[in-house]
Formats: structure tokens, sequence, C-alpha cells
């Protein structure tokens, strides 16, 4: 609801919210994921998460592990690398996960949250 708020897009549609996980008729819903995700303005992606509560890494103070080194040597800032984001997606948990394939697949826009 944050970064819907601070990037000013009126609605949020959360799948693990909007969908009854447990309903008998859940099978009509993931038919219609493809609309959704195509309808969609943006595609809110957590992909450092383990499940589907974890949050997004650096939206609130402290949610962020990854940290990037500095230190400043005769007033030059050196910092160290940090991994190349491509590679962070490829390895995360959210693209080992089956049901998020077709976040991917068929959103306009994604806006990836990792470490």
């Amino acid at each position: 609801m944050v970064v819907c708020e601070r990037l000013c897009i009126p609605f949020l549609w959360v799948d693990a919210l909007c969908i009854e996980q447990d309903s008998q008729n859940i099978h009509i819903y993931l038919n219609m994921m493809n609309a959704i995700y195509s309808a969609a303005y943006l595609t809110i992606v957590a992909a450092s998460g383990v499940d589907s509560w974890t949050g997004l890494p650096g939206v609130m103070p402290n949610l962020r592990e990854t940290s990037q080194p500095s230190i400043t040597i005769r007033g030059i800032g050196i910092v160290l690398a940090l991994p190349e984001f491509a590679q962070t997606v490829i390895v995360s948990p959210w693209a080992r996960r089956g049901w998020t394939f077709q976040e991917q697949l068929f959103s306009n826009q994604l806006l990836i949250f990792t470490e």
C-alpha cells in the first residue's frame, strides 16, 4: 500500500487477498489471471520474499538485509559493487515459483523489489 501511495496509484489488487484461497471457485479466478495482469498498470514483485507475506525490502526502514559497504579514501567514495540486478532476479525465490511465471509473462510493467 505504501508503494502505491508513493507512486500515486489509487487502486491495489492483491491476489492473495482478493482471491479466496480455499474457495471451490478458485479455478475461475486462476483462469482470469492473464487478463488481470495484462490490465494492471503495474505489477509489484517481492522477488526476495520467501512467501507472499514477506514484504518489500527497502520500502520501510530496516527491511533490507543487503547493504552496500563504502569507504572514503582521500575524499573519494568507494563502494562495493552489488550483485547484478538481472542475476539477482533470476536466482530469487520469486523466479523459482511456478505460479509467479504468469506475473512476468502477462504484466506490462514489473516493479521488482530485491535485497
